[in-house]
């Protein structure tokens, strides 16, 4: 656990470069493995399943699923496909829709992070790419509209990353230039790309994603959030 103590601290450095701080959704604030990981051991007691069948539906979901870049309708009808015994694919799709994200985890040091931007005098804002329904269900799940200042989720502004667009509605709502703005996100291509044709400072949070071959490499990267005060802190004095 990190402590929150080492997070909260005012550096007038970094508030001197920077004025914002956004931030990607799933994979960066929100654990999207291990609520998943939740979500089908609840479904596994829920539907009763053997074990085996367990272990085999679990690692089936994680294949086809891509890290939820997948579309929701195709996993669940190739699921009801190879797994006729566990449900019908309209059966599997309503009971994650359900439950899939009711309950949701961190990822860690994230509310520690949140609450550094506000006491150092950060704004601080969301852009997730994703259906309404399915992002608010994670954003009430975390609280997250009490914790930053603006939340863009792409279905409801009509444009996704990594268009420019979305990068500068957020800099715009929050009263900041984009080149005033931190985004740290796990995607290469739409966090990490797009803020930065965006004209922002872009993070790369190396959370799983390959590096694409032939993308110039991130302007900064981090093992975990709690590495990204210090880093900012840094680059401000460099």
């Amino acid at each position: 656990m990190i402590e929150e103590k080492n997070l909260r601290h005012e550096d007038h450095g970094v508030v001197n470069s920077y004025a914002a701080i956004l931030f990607d959704l799933d994979d960066t604030l929100l654990d999207r493995r291990r609520t998943v990981e939740r979500y089908l051991a609840g479904h596994a007691a829920r539907a009763r399943l053997s074990s085996d069948v367990a272990s085999a539906y679990r690692a089936r979901f994680h294949e086809i699923d891509e890290n939820g870049h997948a579309s929701r309708a195709s996993v669940f009808d190739r699921l009801g496909a190879e797994f006729p015994t566990v449900g019908s694919a309209d059966a599997l799709l309503k009971d994650f829709l359900e439950y899939g994200f009711a309950t949701c985890d961190w990822v860690e040091g994230a509310t520690h992070l949140l609450a550094w931007c506000r006491s150092s005098g950060l704004r601080s804002g969301i852009i997730t790419n994703g259906s309404s329904a399915m992002q608010r269900t994670k954003l009430r799940a975390l609280d997250l509209a009490a914790l930053v200042d603006v939340i863009l989720v792409s279905e409801e502004e009509g444009v996704s990353k990594p268009a420019s667009e979305i990068f500068h509605r957020a800099a715009s709502r929050l009263g900041v230039r984009p080149d005033e703005c931190v985004f740290i996100g796990d995607n290469p291509m739409a966090d990490v790309d797009g803020s930065r044709r965006a004209g922002m400072m872009d993070v790369w949070i190396r959370r799983g994603f390959e590096w694409p071959s032939g993308l110039a490499p991130a302007s900064r990267s981090i093992a975990t959030l709690a590495d990204l005060p210090r880093l900012l802190e840094l680059s401000a004095n460099s």
